[in-house]
């Protein structure tokens, strides 16, 4: 099955964007603290970080955040399943970004009037298992940018406009 749907302006290769939606359906705000936590995840893909070193990173992004703001964060980010607390072997509580709850995000790109479209198909959602199964490499995330000439732009070329 094909969908296609329009994407905002902004986004990543972690669809952040996808975070903030979740957010925002649990009606939660996407305050700056809020978005300097997820940051932090977003350069450290894959990692296990206490709420000390989340705190203490976006620090040095210059996105300071107290420390109990970070644990209240965490909490909501843990409730709306987008961040998985694990224990580590020293007993710490450590939190990492739950990569596997997000959609791949997959765009068509006009090269035209530069729309950004999603692409989903259900093949594409099989991908990472696929590869894991053939080569045992596991996928964090995946990204796949088409680019070409959207309708609206095919239409208007063929009306003799542009």
């Amino acid at each position: 099955m094909l969908t296609v749907r329009q994407v905002g302006e902004w986004g990543s290769p972690l669809q952040l964007a996808q975070v903030y939606q979740r957010l925002e359906a649990a009606r939660c705000r996407v305050t700056p603290q809020r978005q300097a936590v997820l940051h932090v995840f977003s350069r450290h893909l894959g990692e296990d970080l206490s709420a000390e070193e989340i705190r203490r990173l976006a620090a040095e992004d210059r996105e300071p955040v107290g420390l109990a703001t970070v644990y209240r964060t965490l909490g909501l980010l843990c409730r709306v399943e987008v961040v998985t607390r694990v224990l580590g072997d020293d007993g710490l509580a450590r939190y990492r970004l739950n990569v596997e709850s997000l959609d791949p995000q997959h765009l068509l790109i006009c090269v035209r009037c530069g729309d950004l479209s999603e692409l989903s198909l259900e093949w594409l959602r099989d991908l990472s298992d696929q590869v894991r199964g053939a080569t045992g490499f596991h996928v964090l995330d995946q990204e796949l940018r088409l680019f070409g000439i959207c309708m609206s732009c095919q239409a208007s070329h063929r009306r003799g406009v542009g």
